[in-house]
Order: C-alpha cells, then sequence, then structure tokens
C-alpha cells in the first residue's frame, strides 16, 4: 500500500536530502570561517605597535618612555621674560583680554612655585586639579573656612582665565591677583 510518488524512487529522494544536507553543511562552515578570518584579522585594528619589529631591549625603552610620558607636565610661561609688562597700554580689547589671561595664568604658576618652596613634600600630579592639589597642600582646610572659599575663588577665577571664551579683562585680572594676596598672607 505504498505509494510512491511518479518519477522519483525512495533512493532518489533519499540522495536528494543528503545532498541538501551535505550543502547546508558545507555553507555552514564555509561562513564561519569567513567569520572567524574578519574577526582574527579586526582584532589587531588599523595601527601597528610602536616598535612592532625592534629588538626586545628597544621595545622595553620605547614602552618606558611612552609610560613615562603621562607623569610628565609642562605649564608655558609666555610673559616671564616680561613680569613688568604694563596691560593698561594695550589699545585692543582683544589684545588686552590675551594678555590679562597670560599673566593670571604666569601668576597662578608662581603662586603654586612658592607653595612647593613652603611645602616641599607635596607633588602635584599631572592628573590633579589644581583645586584639588590646593585644598589637599593647605592641611588645615576644613569645607567651610576662608582658605577652603579663597582656593575656590582662585580656581574658579584660574580656569576662567585658561578655558573660558567669555572676556578676561582688567577687572578679572585684578580680582584674580587679590585672591593671591589674601592666601599667601594666610
Amino acid at each position: 500500500m505504498t505509494e510512491e510518488l511518479p518519477g522519483f524512487s525512495g533512493i532518489t529522494i533519499v540522495i536528494f536530502i543528503a545532498c541538501g544536507v551535505l550543502t547546508f553543511i558545507i555553507l555552514f562552515l564555509f561562513a564561519k570561517r569567513e567569520i572567524t578570518r574578519f574577526s582574527l584579522k579586526n582584532r589587531r585594528g588599523p595601527h601597528v605597535p610602536i616598535g612592532h619589529d625592534a629588538p626586545k631591549a628597544l621595545r622595553r625603552e620605547i614602552d618606558r618612555r611612552l609610560n613615562r610620558i603621562t607623569e610628565l607636565r609642562l605649564e608655558p610661561r609666555s610673559l616671564e621674560l616680561d613680569p613688568n609688562l604694563d596691560l593698561s597700554t594695550e589699545s585692543k580689547q582683544r589684545t588686552s583680554s590675551y594678555l590679562h589671561r597670560i599673566k593670571a595664568v604666569d601668576d597662578v604658576k608662581r603662586f603654586e612655585e612658592k607653595i612647593r618652596d613652603k611645602y616641599p613634600a607635596t607633588r602635584q600630579k599631572s592628573i590633579d586639579t589644581l583645586r584639588f592639589y590646593l585644598i589637599t597642600v593647605v592641611v588645615g582646610a576644613s569645607p567651610g573656612s576662608k582658605k577652603t572659599r579663597l582656593i575656590h575663588r582662585l580656581c574658579d577665577a584660574y580656569n576662567h582665565a585658561r578655558h573660558s571664551p567669555k572676556d578676561f579683562g582688567p577687572e578679572e585680572y585684578n580680582q584674580l591677583v587679590s585672591v593671591l594676596a589674601e592666601l599667601q598672607q594666610m
């Protein structure tokens, strides 16, 4: 009572099914191989490590110097050569604002040097902000004390001079200098 399809025997059907399964397995293996190949190729990324083909000693020296970069810090001093520069004679507001910013940054750096001379054991790390450094150096500064408030005012004025796009004129500079003078007296 078994009815067979016309033109197809049982063996032919089994061979078709086996060919379909074999084709599926081959396509699956090929796709898996390509995916693995691309993932391994992209794992390195587009960049070659510095000193990749260098000798081991040179590679270690390169790594040592690259790791040292985080410890380096350079704050340029633009007006250090002429500290007696009279800013009131500037005619242009833009140039005057720029010179006031430079002068403010130089004054804060001089203040930091005085603190380092006074407390030689402290050293500002490159990741520390000026605010964090000054508050940790001034040991007796409690959160609500006058020293802490002055430090916050100084750091706000310094950040305004250093990073703010707003004008930094003689009024802001004089405020920063007065805060510096008050902190130096304490």
